[in-house]
């Protein structure tokens, strides 16, 4: 069939109707734009597929090139590592490489181009085995279909002011203004209802991974020496106690957990042991 001159923004469909199962993201995480050839079938006579990258952005660029080739039932039978890649491209420069087609009884194939700025552009040919160049086999760089890799970054979620809630952010029972110095934000609460107080931050993740999870609080000779703080991640329900009445002001690790994106995870605080404070939580994603 050769190259489609452009392919349908559906990728995972070949026009032959050939499926494609979905390319996974493996290690290529540190990246933050994804460009997809879409895919397609190989001339009989490819033996080589050239990739070429024009940077046009103001900095050297790293970029990763991976290729996945699948059989005649979108079945995936090849996968060459993209690498740590070959050199950064210099600005106005290109650069490239050649992958050698490897499966005769599968001639479709994915190339995905991963790069840290949306101006770094892909583009792709195939060759014989003479190194010619086969005509109509050209995949220029508004075939390729971009998006962005979400990263995980660092989230603070800071109280809302009393009775209020929303945005990441839930309570049951009563909590209030607290006047104690050092808290994070514009305020923070503590707990003034009738001991079954509760205040939930749920974060937005959106990547998957391992993270360091802190909870701050203002500290107050009515705070309990031992309020309950719960965290909800992928593994179960893990509780700790912390005596608010030391550490005020300071981010005190509750500890490392692995979080799902968009599973609901929280923190939870609860006054059952006494007089409680929510200021703030912080999620760090962890290298």
């Amino acid at each position: 069939m050769g190259f489609p001159k452009k392919h349908p923004l559906v990728v995972l469909i070949l026009v032959s109707a050939l499926v494609i199962g979905p390319i996974a993201e493996s290690a290529y995480a540190s990246y933050r734009y994804q460009w997809s050839s879409g895919p397609f079938e190989l001339p009989e006579n490819a033996t080589r597929l050239i990739v070429k990258i024009l940077n046009m952005s103001q900095t050297p660029q790293w970029y990763q090139v991976s290729v996945w080739y699948y059989d005649a039932f979108g079945v995936l039978r090849y996968q060459h590592p993209g690498g740590p890649l070959l050199a950064p491209v210099a600005p106005n420069a290109i650069d490239g490489g050649s992958w050698p087609v490897e499966l005769p009884e599968g001639r479709a194939a994915v190339v995905v181009v991963k790069t840290d700025d949306p101006n770094v552009l892909p583009s792709l040919a195939a060759k014989d085995s003479l190194e010619g160049a086969i005509a109509g086999t050209n995949i220029s760089t508004a075939d390729f279909l971009m998006i962005e890799i979400p990263q995980a970054e660092v989230i603070i979620l800071d109280n809302l002011p009393a009775g209020q809630s929303g945005g990441a952010r839930s309570f049951t029972g009563t909590w209030c203004k607290s006047s104690a110095a050092g808290y994070y934000g514009t305020d923070s609460l503590y707990s003034c209802g009738a001991g079954a107080d509760t205040y939930k931050f749920t974060p937005p993740i959106v990547v998957d991974g391992d993270y360091n999870i802190y909870v701050r609080w203002t500290a107050a000779t009515t705070r309990s020496t031992s309020v309950p703080v719960f965290v909800r991640h992928a593994g179960g329900t893990t509780q700790k106690n912390f005596n608010q009445r030391l550490q005020s002001s300071a981010w005190v690790l509750h500890g490392t957990y692995n979080l799902l994106a968009g599973a609901g995870h929280y923190v939870q605080i609860t006054d059952t042991n006494g007089q409680a404070c929510a200021d703030a939580v912080k999620f760090e994603p962890v290298p």
